[in-house]
């Protein structure tokens, strides 16, 4: 059964699925159709310039501040297709930061995000991560002490409070 690129081509550009298209078309099923499709020029055309759509959509939106997940639900696109767009345009969206400022973490309470601590320089730190680094956030301890804490020890419990508040818990209590 010879089937039109053509008007397979205009069915889809009308808004019909695959699997439509294949029904329109006498019951062809839609992975014949999107094979078809796939090696269709104009179709390898339209689809370049959709995912340029796509993505100077994603762009514009990640700018605004908006991760993946959020201008997945904005668009109405599911969360890989549009890592998928991103990844394949050259502009790899972050992930979600998890927004810990003013969260608390046992008796730390989380001032100010730092940044990632630079492996040359201890003591500074940047915006932008390196392989293996963790952020940093300035937090304050429930008995007023101010320490810089990774991230991680925070998520996991390992960080709960500043070191004279665990020594203190630590000793027996006196009788």
């Amino acid at each position: 059964m010879s089937i039109d690129p053509k008007k397979a081509f205009s069915l889809l550009q009308g808004g019909c699925s695959a699997a439509e298209i294949g029904k329109k078309l006498g019951g062809v099923s839609r992975q014949r159709i999107q094979q078809l499709l796939a090696v269709y020029p104009p179709y390898i055309q339209h689809r370049q310039t959709f995912y340029q759509e796509e993505l100077r959509t994603i762009k514009a939106m990640a700018q605004r501040g908006l991760c993946a997940d959020e201008i997945a639900v904005e668009t109405g696109w599911t969360v890989s297709h549009v890592r998928y767009v991103s990844y394949k345009g050259g502009f790899p969206i972050p992930r979600k930061e998890k927004r810990r400022i003013g969260l608390t973490y046992g008796k730390w309470k989380v001032l100010k995000k730092l940044g990632y601590r630079d492996p040359k320089n201890p003591d500074s730190y940047s915006a932008s991560s390196d392989k293996g680094s963790n952020l940093y956030y300035l937090c304050q301890c429930k008995c007023g002490i101010k320490s810089v804490v990774a991230s991680s020890n925070l998520e996991r419990g390992i960080s709960l409070s500043c070191a004279s508040c665990a020594s203190k818990a630590r000793r027996p209590a006196k009788k």
